[in-house]
């Protein structure tokens, strides 16, 4: 089964690669948007619609026509699976067996802060902190204000121009949501991304934060490796 993985704002799909070692048989596909990992080389994308059809292209190119698939995505990445699946949809392109939602928010039409571009540098850290984006003792490090400063800003900025999603059908793919106890803001929308779906979604929580899974890998990919398991009906 191959799994797609979409990293979090200022993150990377380096992460995902350890996976290799807790989901055997499965070919685990982590996706960087330009700026990020693999493509650190390349613009940063501040436009959300222009992140989306990125990601849309790359998970087009990752499947072969009829091959099963799941799509994981934590916080950002989360938000980008239900976009993807609306557009895969809408395009007639071939649908996930399944999807993970770890740390995902609902996608609202206006953020609960103030935009980030009218934000100065120190306000946007502050809200990154009083998120549970990240710790104290990283941002006040050199590396943090030089290299993943301007990412997390760029993803922050882009998500601020995200288009709603407008439905008026359900999802007909398996899901599943992944949170850690402590995030409270992701546990609170778990109710309206079940919304989403046509068939039942389970909920799977983990002690922790908003970053529970960086240190739960093996407990992790073992959740992972059941919602497989069921979306097949079987092994894999």
């Amino acid at each position: 089964m191959k799994i797609i993985c979409l990293h979090y704002a200022g993150g990377n799909g380096y992460f995902y690669y350890q996976w290799k070692n807790w989901l055997p048989g499965c070919d685990i596909v982590p996706l960087d948007l330009p700026g990020h990992g693999r493509r650190i080389q390349e613009n940063l994308l501040y436009d959300f619609k222009d992140a989306l059809e990125y990601l849309f292209n790359e998970v087009v190119k990752a499947v072969e026509e009829n091959e099963p698939y799941v799509i994981f995505g934590h916080s950002m990445g989360g938000l980008f699976v239900l976009y993807i699946l609306d557009r895969l949809e809408m395009d007639g392109k071939t649908m996930p067996q399944g999807v993970i939602l770890s740390g995902a928010s609902v996608p609202v039409d206006e953020p609960d802060h103030k935009r980030i571009s009218e934000m100065n540098d120190d306000e946007f850290l502050q809200m990154i902190l009083d998120s549970g984006g990240t710790n104290i003792e990283l941002i006040k490090s050199l590396e943090f204000k030089n290299c993943f400063f301007p990412i997390i800003k760029a993803d922050y900025i882009m998500l601020d121009k995200k288009h709603p999603l407008q439905r008026n059908r359900k999802f007909q793919v398996k899901a599943a949501i992944f949170n850690g106890l402590a995030d409270t803001s992701a546990i609170r929308d778990e109710k309206r991304l079940k919304e989403y779906f046509n068939e039942e979604v389970t909920v799977h929580h983990f002690e922790g934060g908003h970053f529970y899974f960086e240190s739960k890998k093996q407990l992790i990919c073992n959740s992972i490796r059941n919602f497989v398991e069921n979306v097949l009906g079987g092994g894999y």
